[in-house]
C-alpha cells in the first residue's frame, strides 16, 4: 500500500491525496458459526426498537450533560439535570441561541490570553516547586526568542485555564484554533518587538553621531528593563484573527488541481461457505479486481470497477454433474465479467458505462435450501441429527479433514453380522 499528502496546494500533475493498495491474494473461509456470531453481535449494538415507537433516541447536546447521576448522593445533582434541561429547552426554540454564543465568545476571550501568557511567558526556575509570579521584565534569562513583556500565570490563572480547558462545551478543534490564535498573535508581537529594536538602534546611533556618547552604560540597561509591552492594535489582531480562520478552516486547492487518486488492484479473491462442522458448502473464486477513483478541485471526478472473472463452485449437491453453477464465458482474450465506468464533468454531466460478459448458470435447488439456511439465523445452534454417530470425518478450522470423537454422541454403534 502507498499513501502520500502534496504539500503544495497547486497541484497540476499530481493529485493531492495518493492512496494505492495492490493484493495478491486473499482467501475467507466462513462458517453457519461466524454468521450467527455476527448476527448476534449485530442484535447486541443495534438499539431497541420498541423504544420511543421505533424512533432511535439520540442524546440531547452531549456536551451539556452532566456527568453526575440522580440517586447517587450527590446534592448538586438534580439542580444539574434541571439546568440541562433548561439548556437543551432552550436551544430547541432558539431562544438560548445568542445566550450560548455569548458564552463561547466570553470563554475564547478568556483563553487565549491565558494560554498564551502560560505558553510562551518566560518561567523563573524555584527551589519550592511550580514558577512564582513575578516581574517579566526582570527575568534573569533575556533570549532572542524570549518574550519578556509576556507576564506569567498565577495560581487561580492556572486553575481558570484548567476548567476552560475541562469544559465539554468546547470542541478539541475550537480548543486548537484558540491556541493557533494565541501563538499567532505571539509571532506577530515578537515581529513588532524586533522592529522596535531595530528603529530604537537607529535613532540612538544617529543621536551618538551628532552629539557623541555620554558613557551611560547604567543607563542603556535601565532603559532594556523599562521596555514597554509589546500592543497589538484593533486592526491588527482582526487581520490575525482573520488569516488564522482562513487557515483553520482548510487549505483550498486551485481549481484546476487534482484532489484525490485512489486505487485499490485485488489480483484473487476466494470465499469458501462451511456448515457447522466446516462441510464446505460453495466456493466463490474472482479473478483480477481493480477500482479506481480520481477527483478533482473542480467537482469532476471518474469512477471505475472491473472485475476479470467469477465463478461459483457448487460442494454441496451430491453426484452433481455440473461442479460449476455460476461462470463467465469468455469469448475473446482480455474480455471483463463485469465493468462499470462512471464520470462527471465540471458542468455537472454524467456518464454511466456498465459491461456484463455472458454468464452461464446452473439452478441447484439442494445448493439453494442449504444457502438459504446458511444467512439465515438459527436460534436452535447445530443440529444433532446431522451429527449421527462416532467418529465423525469432518473438516478441522485449519482447514485439514481428519477424524473427529464428540463425547456428547457416545460410543460408536455396536457392528452386526448377518
Amino acid at each position: 500500500a502507498k499513501l502520500r499528502q502534496a504539500d503544495s496546494n497547486v497541484c497540476l500533475d499530481h493529485p493531492k491525496y495518493l492512496l494505492a493498495s495492490d493484493l495478491a491474494s486473499l482467501s475467507v473461509m466462513l462458517s453457519k458459526t461466524q454468521v450467527e456470531l455476527a448476527y448476534k453481535i449485530g442484535e447486541m449494538l443495534t438499539p431497541d426498537p420498541s423504544i420511543d415507537n421505533g424512533r432511535q433516541q439520540a442524546l440531547l447536546f452531549p456536551e451539556y450533560r452532566p456527568l453526575v447521576r440522580l440517586g447517587t448522593g450527590d446534592k448538586t445533582a438534580a439542580r444539574q439535570w434541571w439546568q440541562y434541561a433548561f439548556r437543551c429547552v432552550g436551544r430547541m426554540n432558539g431562544q438560548r441561541s445568542w445566550v450560548e454564543f455569548h458564552r463561547a465568545f466570553m470563554k475564547r476571550k478568556q483563553y487565549i490570553p491565558l494560554f498564551k501568557r502560560r505558553a510562551h511567558a518566560p518561567r523563573e526556575a524555584s527551589e519550592d516547586g511550580p514558577p512564582k509570579k513575578s516581574s517579566p521584565r526582570k527575568s534573569s534569562s533575556k533570549g532572542d526568542d524570549e518574550c519578556h513583556w509576556i507576564e506569567p500565570l498565577s495560581e487561580d490563572e492556572e486553575e481558570t485555564l484548567i476548567l476552560l480547558e475541562q469544559d465539554r462545551s468546547i470542541s478539541v478543534e475550537g480548543i486548537m484554533i484558540w491556541r493557533d490564535m494565541a501563538d499567532a498573535q505571539v509571532r506577530l508581537e515578537k515581529e513588532k518587538h524586533a522592529a522596535t529594536k531595530v528603529a530604537a538602534v537607529k535613532s540612538k546611533s544617529l543621536f551618538t553621531s551628532l552629539f557623541g556618547s555620554s558613557g551611560g552604560g547604567s543607563k542603556s540597561a535601565s532603559s532594556d528593563d523599562e521596555e514597554p509591552p509589546i500592543v497589538l492594535s484593533v486592526e491588527e489582531m482582526k487581520q490575525l484573527e482573520a488569516a488564522t480562520m482562513e487557515v483553520a478552516e482548510s487549505e483550498v486547492l486551485s481549481k484546476e488541481s487534482k484532489m484525490y487518486d485512489i486505487q485499490f488492484v485485488l489480483k484473487s479473491f476466494h470465499v469458501n461457505l462451511t456448515s457447522y462442522n466446516y462441510n464446505s458448502l460453495a466456493v466463490l473464486t474472482m479473478g483480477t479486481a481493480a477500482t479506481s477513483f480520481s477527483a478533482n478541485a473542480d467537482g469532476s471526478y471518474h469512477f471505475d470497477f472491473a472485475l476479470a472473472s467469477l465463478s461459483i463452485h457448487d460442494k454441496t449437491t451430491p453426484n452433481s454433474l455440473f461442479g460449476t453453477v455460476l461462470q463467465n464465458q469468455v469469448t475473446v482474450k482480455g474480455d471483463k465479467a463485469f465493468s462499470l465506468q462512471l464520470d462527471k464533468s465540471k458542468q455537472g454531466d454524467q456518464t454511466l458505462h456498465v459491461q456484463l460478459s455472458t454468464f452461464e448458470a446452473i439452478a441447484s435447488p439442494t445448493l439453494f435450501r442449504d444457502l438459504k439456511r446458511f444467512f439465515i439465523a438459527s436460534q436452535d445452534g447445530p443440529p444433532v441429527d446431522k451429527l449421527k454417530a462416532n467418529p465423525i470425518l469432518a473438516q478441522s478450522i485449519s482447514g485439514s479433514v481428519d477424524l473427529f470423537y464428540d463425547a456428547a454422541e457416545g460410543p460408536p454403534p455396536p457392528v452386526t453380522r448377518e
